[in-house]
């Protein structure tokens, strides 16, 4: 008689319960590298029942920046005016490995950003100020949406690159 292993499929089974648990508790976006001070570089996309633009500006030569958020219903455009996010931003850098290859590596540099409201266009705006040029990673995590907390939070991540 053969011995049949049960044990593979047990474990199979619950690894991807696991990472359907995991994946289905926050909704994530990435825009790619957005370019800084260009008119043509607000990102429009659409997330549930939510249009959202996002908008990088840089306020000062001391790489000093602004990015700015907003967000409206998508059916009536009817503009969103109480959010709860914050944003994170990572800096890639580079490590050689002992085998003489480069590896990239994302270390935090600025955690919780809490953003301003402007009451004008209605944007939730993030100031931020960056150390030196380089490569980052900027995550927006959106919790609520008009005192609604969300089934699924909200990731929208983008690259900037500082000359």
């Amino acid at each position: 008689m053969k011995h049949i292993n049960y044990k593979i499929p047990k474990m199979f089974f619950v690894m991807i319960f696991i990472s359907v648990f995991i994946t289905g508790c926050i909704q994530p976006i990435n825009l790619g590298l957005i370019k800084i001070g260009q008119n043509s570089t607000v990102q429009e996309f659409y997330v549930d029942n939510y249009k959202m633009k996002v908008r990088v500006m840089p306020i000062t030569d001391d790489y000093q920046y602004i990015c700015s958020l907003s967000l409206s219903d998508k059916d009536n455009s009817t503009p969103i005016k109480d959010v709860k996010s914050n944003m994170d931003i990572k800096k890639y850098s580079s490590r050689s490995t002992p085998r003489g290859g480069i590896q990239r590596v994302k270390q935090m540099i600025i955690n919780d950003i809490e953003p301003i409201k402007d009451s004008v266009s209605n944007d939730f705006e993030y100031m931020y100020k960056l150390r030196n040029k380089g490569k980052y990673e900027l995550t927006i995590k959106l919790t609520e949406i008009n005192g609604k907390e969300l089934e699924k939070e909200i990731l929208i991540s983008f690259d900037q690159e500082v000359k």
